[in-house]
């Protein structure tokens, strides 16, 4: 069994703190060195608390609740230890022997702040399998006695956890665990859990630890998958209202598992539920001769019962092989021929896969399988009108096109396809660009003359139409600026020498006036720290000694 002490939101820390007792004994609760550190508070004593767990039972009824180990908790501080804190609560150091005995979601405050903790009581009862080794069946036993765990054989409603080895066969167990929304975990999970040094440490994420199992398959090797948490299957059907056969003999645990898996039953479901879900019906595997499928399962999307419960078991939905109904068939359509996919399979064409695009098949959901007998017919080719000719008063004869001018290409509109008759993929107004035909176009090209003569539409202009002679494109025209672009002017390489002059100079000045703003500052403190010094008075100080008698010479 495991107690849960775990910070409130009023708490100071900085991230959320959580401990896990498991073991029986005594455990610390101070500012440092203890098994509960709190160096957040300075309400908090160094030593401020014991928190007291009792022995674990080792009997299990099997009705009722789920025996506990005693829990307390002895106060030590100065500024107290409550529980349940309210604004006119004792602290627990006021009652005899400074003790009190702590129960399921209760409070405890340590000190006078908000520094609180929530304890709750988590029950561990596994159940493990029969037909695991002797060696193996002895670890479990080990770490479940260390972590205070109920080992049983069979499930029942008081078991939290589903124990398998990774690899094994599908079993009813997998389907009971899942129907009641437990979590089915590898052995390593509980070794993992009793192998914790500190109550401080972590449980083990059952992520990591989750099983694969195998399952049979006709002419096939059995297939392996891997189970799911219950959080990834809790909204797997959410928008499905199941559909079942009145009389059909469906698995027992089927309907334990769609509620898992958060989908509505039929016979349970509100109307704004059957208005907003879509309907799934539900195949029995050992459907009897005599039973019926209801009326309108013909509308409703389908599933077999084995896939659908694989499905949840995995919490992968493309695995129940949802298949849509097929539309109703026009009158044009009648008496066609349909192919449906095991069909399209058995001749060895490809099924389509799962449609992801909008409005791709009938259904645009991606782990719905759309057939080919069930697309859409394709939409019909969009036809395109004529391309239109421009009209002049002159016929084609007497006023030939430019193009045939220059280099005696056919005209756009007499090239072959392009007639009133003929469907045109690419089409151009005519009002876009305007070509008047009676004038004689300039031939443009090697020793053609290029000038403008000032009528008709430039197309070599740029900015400006220039008068007769111009040219367009010059650089005095698009850089009025600079004469000669490629040159560098004279008067921008000054103006940058003095610039950057400019910028030393200042550079200088400044450094010259933070040097002066140094040694000034440093002769003054140098004149504080000399008026600061005690002056040494002369009667203090030692008499001097006698000088020797210097010797004379003889």
């Amino acid at each position: 069994m495991v107690w849960q002490l775990s910070s409130t939101p009023t708490n100071p820390a900085p991230v959320p703190i959580t401990y896990h007792f498991t073991a029986p004994g005594e455990y610390k609760v101070g500012r440092k060195d203890c098994t509960v550190t709190i160096n957040t508070d300075k309400t908090v004593s160094r030593l401020h608390a014991d928190i007291i767990v009792g022995p674990s039972p080792t009997v299990l009824s099997p009705e009722g609740a789920i025996p506990r180990p005693f829990i307390k908790i002895k106060d030590l501080s100065k500024f107290g230890t409550f529980i349940n804190k309210q604004h006119e609560s004792h602290p627990i150091k006021d009652l005899p022997d400074a003790e009190a005995h702590l129960k399921d979601g209760d409070i405890v405050t340590f000190g006078s702040t908000h520094c609180s903790f929530r304890l709750t009581f988590i029950p561990l009862v596994l159940c493990l399998p029969c037909g695991l080794s002797t060696s193996k069946a002895q670890i479990v036993e080990r770490a479940a006695k260390q972590i205070g765990a109920f080992l049983v054989d069979t499930w029942s409603p008081q078991c939290t956890h589903l124990l398998a080895e990774d690899g094994t066969a599908l079993s009813p167990l997998f389907y009971e665990a899942v129907g009641a929304g437990k979590p089915v975990v590898t052995l390593e999970w509980i070794q993992a859990f009793a192998a914790r040094e500190t109550p401080s440490k972590p449980v083990p994420d059952p992520s990591s630890f989750l099983p694969t199992f195998t399952v049979a398959r006709a002419r096939a090797p059995p297939a392996s998958h891997q189970v799911a948490l219950p959080e990834a299957r809790r909204g797997l059907l959410s928008g499905f209202v199941v559909l079942l056969a009145a009389t059909a003999p469906y698995d027992p645990h089927l309907r334990d598992m769609i509620s898992a898996a958060g989908g509505q039953l039929e016979e349970t479901a509100l109307p704004s539920e059957k208005k907003h879900r879509q309907r799934l019906y539900v195949k029995a595997s050992k459907a009897a001769a005599g039973d019926e499928d209801p009326a309108d399962a013909e509308k409703c999307q389908q599933a077999t019962e084995q896939k659908l419960m694989l499905a949840i078991l995995t919490g992968q939905l493309a695995l129940a092989d949802v298949t849509v109904p097929q539309p109703a068939a026009s009158e044009g359509s009648k008496g066609t021929d349909v192919t449906t996919d095991d069909e399209m399979a058995e001749a060895g064409e490809e099924v389509a896969g799962p449609s992801t695009a909008p409005g791709d098949g009938w259904n645009s959901t991606p782990h719905i399988r759309t057939s080919q007998a069930q697309k859409p017919p394709p939409r019909p080719p969009v036809v395109l009108p004529p391309r239109r000719s421009v009209a002049t008063p002159s016929t084609p004869a007497e006023s030939p096109s430019r193009a045939t001018q220059a280099n005696g290409a056919t005209p756009a509109g007499d090239r072959e396809g392009s007639g009133a008759d003929s469907k045109a993929e690419i089409l151009f107004e005519p009002g876009l660009v305007k070509v008047d035909l009676n004038r004689p176009q300039p031939v443009y090209g090697i020793g053609a003359s290029s000038q403008w003569d000032g009528t008709g539409p430039n197309f070599k202009r740029f900015r400006k139409v220039l008068p007769i002679g111009g040219a367009g494109n010059s650089f005095e025209t698009l850089i009025p600026y600079a004469k000669e672009p490629y040159k560098e002017s004279n008067e921008f390489r000054n103006r940058e020498v003095e610039d950057f002059v400019r910028e030393e100079k200042a550079k200088t000045v400044a450094a010259a006036a933070a040097d002066d703003l140094f040694n000034a500052e440093k002769i003054r403190r140098q004149k504080a720290a000399a008026k600061a010094a005690p002056r040494r008075d002369d009667s203090d100080m030692p008499p001097p000694k006698p000088r020797a008698p210097a010797k004379r010479k003889r």
